[in-house]
């Protein structure tokens, strides 16, 4: 068990968030931070959860005990999902619990809310027959992206959909900060995506 990141995954994840994500070297030093500071609350590998609501729950406890505001909780959750997925995507993890997007939302109270992507109502529209493939395909890229709602509705697909999408991506223009990026997508959306544009 580990109590801290080993220094070739934290010098591998910095190279990730520096060069990939594309932000700042004092932002790339916040998330690495925070991602100790759950690994010394954790008292071990976080690696090691494999589960989302494990994940969720620990953070809301963590928010609670320590009395953090929605805001830094929302905040750490966000380094959390980035993390689990950057790992997931390295081979470090099998597969990113997190579900490429982490779902918790602000809220006004000391709890935590947040969306289980594994939600049986989710699946279910997701599944339903009735829903137009338009729908389906948004929602798992919401569901495998994490991007935002208006960056979805700002995606061009001509530009930043079609050219990148069977890599495993989608290019995001113009994102939070005014930044170009990109996003990972899974297969699973993939499948989805060359529907709609069929």
């Amino acid at each position: 068990m580990i109590e801290k990141m080993d220094k070739s995954t934290m010098d591998l994840f910095i190279n990730f968030l520096l060069h990939e994500k594309g932000i700042k070297t004092e932002s790339a030093e916040t998330y690495i931070e925070y991602i100790d500071y759950i690994y010394d609350e954790y008292k071990g590998n976080i690696l090691e959860l494999e589960k989302y609501q494990a994940i969720a729950n620990f953070i809301i406890n963590i928010k609670i005990r320590r009395g953090w505001s929605d805001r830094t909780a929302y905040k750490v959750a966000s380094m959390v999902c980035v993390f689990y997925n950057w790992a997931a995507r390295s081979g470090l993890i099998k597969e990113s619990p997190m579900r490429l997007g982490h779902g918790f939302k602000r809220c006004e109270t000391k709890q935590i809310d947040f969306f289980d992507w594994e939600d049986e109502s989710f699946k279910k529209l997701c599944n339903n027959p009735y829903a137009s493939i338009r729908t389906r395909t948004i929602l798992n890229i919401l569901r495998s992206s994490g991007i935002r709602a208006n960056e979805l509705c700002n995606l061009n697909i001509h530009e930043d959909v079609i050219p990148h999408y069977q890599g495993g991506w989608l290019r995001i223009q113009k994102g939070k900060g005014d930044k170009d990026r990109f996003a990972p997508i899974d297969p699973e959306t993939i499948r989805w995506i060359e529907q709609y544009l069929s």
